[in-house]
């Protein structure tokens, strides 16, 4: 047992600092510490069971005591009265009577010392019994109060263990909760980007779908320029078809003008050959030669212009 004690000590000294390996150690110290403790109370019970012997032996020895004082004591007595007798076989009968009471007197101051003593002997075994009972249980009360120092030691050394690993937690609390306070403060920042981001993505799709329109309003432009410049080319070529088609009318008119001024010499000159014949057919030949003549100025005038055709 004194060894178990002994290792259990060096033990925890070398059991560890941290709160976590104390309780591991502890742990694994479990079943040694349950035999320990069986061992102390078998060996309690031995002692308990040795006292009551020694207490029963104290208690036959004490009336074997007292039983031997008792014979002494009738010893010292027939001693004590054969001394009286030859010392009253030498005195004068006139002492008889005085000499027969002081051997009374001193049978009972004797009694009553070895009763005395007897019980001062009883009183002094049981004292000596009690004194051995509370040294064995001041013994064992103080190895239990040892034993309980080193534990209160000990959780007094894992109490300031934990208090010190539980100001590190809230040092470590307030760390974590000033991070999320600025992790808290990112994200709301990283939230603004974010939405600052959109709004600018949002803005340059529009600023996109601004420059695809611009690009197709000036490809439109470009067509309108193109038709308007065509539109132009077509209103001159329709100025100059009309132009022409005026200038068509106008020659028009002025051959029929012509045709009237051919046909009324044409009356005349018949006119003028139902006047005389003989002169008649001179003129036929005549008119028949200007006839050709008007033929040919009016096809040269419709080989110039193309419209004849």
């Amino acid at each position: 047992m004194k060894n178990l004690v002994i290792n259990n000590t060096n033990e925890e000294e070398n059991a560890g600092d941290t709160f976590a390996e104390r309780a591991e150690w502890y742990y694994q110290r479990r079943p040694q510490l349950l035999a320990l403790l069986k061992d102390l109370y078998n060996g309690y019970v031995t002692l308990l069971d040795r006292f009551q012997q020694a207490k029963r032996k104290h208690h036959c020895h004490t009336n074997s005591s007292k039983i031997s004082l008792d014979l002494e004591d009738e010893e010292g007595c027939s001693h004590i009265e054969s001394d009286t007798e030859s010392t009253m076989s030498y005195q004068p009968p006139a002492t008889m009577a005085a000499a027969a009471a002081v051997p009374s007197r001193n049978h009972s101051n004797i009694d009553k010392m070895i009763a005395e003593l007897v019980s001062k002997s009883v009183e002094n075994m049981m004292l000596f019994n009690q004194v051995n009972n509370m040294d064995q249980v001041c013994y064992e009360s103080g190895r239990k109060i040892e034993l309980l120092k080193k534990l209160i030691e000990l959780l007094e050394s894992e109490r300031f263990i934990l208090m010190n690993e539980n100001t590190k937690l809230g040092y470590k609390v307030t760390s974590l909760l000033e991070e999320n306070k600025g992790l808290a403060s990112e994200t709301m920042f990283v939230r603004r980007k974010a939405a600052d981001l959109a709004r600018v993505v949002l803005r340059m799709r529009e600023d996109h779908r601004v420059c695809i329109l611009s690009q197709k309003i000036e490809d439109l432009q470009e067509q309108i320029y193109g038709l308007e410049k065509r539109n132009k080319e077509y209103h001159q070529l329709l100025l100059k078809m009309r132009s022409y088609e005026r200038s068509k009318s106008s020659s028009l008119k002025e051959n029929t003008f012509e045709w009237e001024k051919v046909g009324n010499r044409l009356k005349k000159a018949k006119s003028a050959s139902w006047g005389s014949s003989s002169n008649g057919s001179d003129c036929v030949k005549g008119s028949s030669k200007w006839w050709e003549k008007v033929k040919n100025v009016e096809l040269f005038r419709c080989g110039l212009q193309p419209s004849c055709t």
